[in-house]
């Protein structure tokens, strides 16, 4: 008489009074477990993917918010540098301006080389001024936009 054990059952064969439908329904059901570890392995490597898939698209919309980000930055800086443009053309006529009353002041009246030295020094100072407010401190604020890192 031989004896096999599994799921810890011992299962008695006989040549005499086995009969081929216990065999088979043993192989049926040792048939069914492995088929049942299949499927939940299969289980487990799709939820593995399911994870990774579902990772990767938490990643894009992240990519895509840090895009529309950046987007709108860029923006309002075209904006800003377009206001700056704006004054610059405002200072270049200022500037203008100032040198047509130089010329004319130099035409009508004469002045000594120190009167004229003073008031090109004053005109120096004013427009180092002006490119200060103008360039200087509007960078200043652009600093936190270039912070990126």
């Amino acid at each position: 008489m031989l004896q096999c054990r599994y799921s810890g059952e011992i299962t008695t064969f006989s040549n005499q009074g086995q009969n081929d439908n216990e065999i088979k329904q043993d192989v049926q059901s040792i048939s069914t477990h492995f088929e049942h570890l299949a499927n939940k392995e299969q289980s487990i490597e799709s939820q593995k993917t399911n994870d990774a898939l579902r990772q990767t698209l938490l990643l894009m919309e992240t990519m895509v918010d840090t895009i529309s980000e950046y987007e709108r930055d860029f923006k309002e800086l075209n904006t800003f540098v377009k206001n700056i443009q704006g004054e610059m053309e405002n200072l270049n006529k200022e500037v203008t301006e100032l040198k047509e009353q130089l010329v004319t002041l130099q035409n009508n009246k004469p002045c000594d080389k120190s009167t004229t030295a003073m008031v090109l020094d004053v005109i120096a100072s004013v427009i180092s001024k002006i490119k200060l407010n103008i360039f200087s401190l509007p960078l200043l604020q652009l600093q936190p936009t270039f912070n990126l890192f």
